[in-house]
């Protein structure tokens, strides 16, 4: 499958009358038959598996190597929207209806459900260490879980704020939740929370509409998070400020992710597009067809993305 060139993100980020290179189509990438209707993406630590969520109520595994599928779990009601490999790569957790579901990546088999929310969890993210699962919910809480024996150890209320998205930092200090806000509040920040306190430790404020996508980068300085305001925004994270604001996609950024280095980063969006994007120069160095879902393997060499019927895989 070949990928469009979208030039119309040719100058994104860029100063007024500036010239920037003209962004180059990412070139073929490698479909996985039979990935279906798929709505997120992340590989293994290790690099050597994919998984995927889907409309069709699964989590899929793939070999990376090979695009060969190795196992489809089956578990949720409703539709997959995020999955999220332990740091160890042992575990794997998936959520989309009210419960998060605990898999053994090895056996391909259910190891637990994580009860409590009253409504969809849309957002889990791992901490560091891999001691702590958080989920973030329609029902506006976040709840933080103990891996050990899966228990909740924690329960965060972020005012009237249904949780869109969450991002733990490289260090493992800090808890970063997005948010879909109720119309009443207009409140479209991002919120940051010391570990293990849970405490508020800052707002990030900016965007227009509902925060869906965050991603630290390796170093943890700076922030990434996507919008229902078709923007990526950069925020550097000890001063708590804008450092700068991506522009290009025409709709709602679904997902963003960095590569391993730090110096590229990848966004996928509602317009049906992925874009790369070079963070110092805040500009798109390349795009591609897909939207829905980004990740990048461990070594940085591989990212996979989401259309509407299959998952991609290209070679950078």
């Amino acid at each position: 499958m070949m990928l469009s060139d979208a030039c119309s993100g040719g100058h994104a980020g860029a100063s007024a009358g500036r010239k920037t290179a003209r962004p180059q189509p990412l070139g073929s990438g490698r479909a996985l038959s039979g990935s279906g209707g798929v709505t997120c993406v992340a590989f293994s630590p290790d690099g050597k598996l994919l998984a995927t969520g889907g409309e069709d109520k699964t989590v899929r595994l793939w070999r990376t190597a090979t695009g060969a599928r190795i196992a489809t779990l089956k578990g949720h009601m409703e539709v997959v929207v995020q999955v999220a490999f332990s740091p160890d790569g042992k575990t794997l957790a998936s959520a989309g209806d009210a419960r998060v579901v605990l898999w053994d990546v090895a056996r391909h088999t259910r190891i637990g459900i994580l009860f409590g929310h009253e409504k969809a969890v849309d957002a889990i993210a791992f901490s560091p260490d891999g001691k702590t699962l958080a989920s973030g919910s329609v029902d506006e809480t976040i709840r933080l879980w103990r891996m050990a024996d899966q228990s909740r150890v924690a329960k965060i209320e972020p005012q009237a704020q249904t949780v869109s998205a969450l991002a733990f930092s490289p260090d493992g200090k800090i808890l970063a939740s997005g948010h879909d806000n109720s119309v009443a509040t207009g409140d479209h920040s991002i919120r940051l929370w010391s570990v293990p306190g849970w405490k508020p430790a800052g707002t990030l404020s900016g965007h227009t509409q509902q925060v869906d996508a965050l991603a630290f980068s390796p170093d943890g300085r700076t922030l990434a998070s996507g919008s229902g305001d078709a923007t990526v925004r950069l925020w550097d994270v000890a001063a708590k400020t804008a450092a700068g604001t991506l522009t290009g996609h025409q709709s709602t950024v679904d997902s963003v992710a960095f590569a391993p280095d730090g110096r590229t980063l990848a966004s996928a969006s509602s317009d049906k597009t992925t874009r790369l994007w070079a963070v110092a120069a805040r500009r798109t160095t390349r795009t591609g067809a897909g939207g829905g879902a980004v990740a990048f393997t461990p070594d940085g060499t591989i990212l996979a993305g989401s259309t509407d019927d299959a998952v991609l895989l290209w070679n950078l």
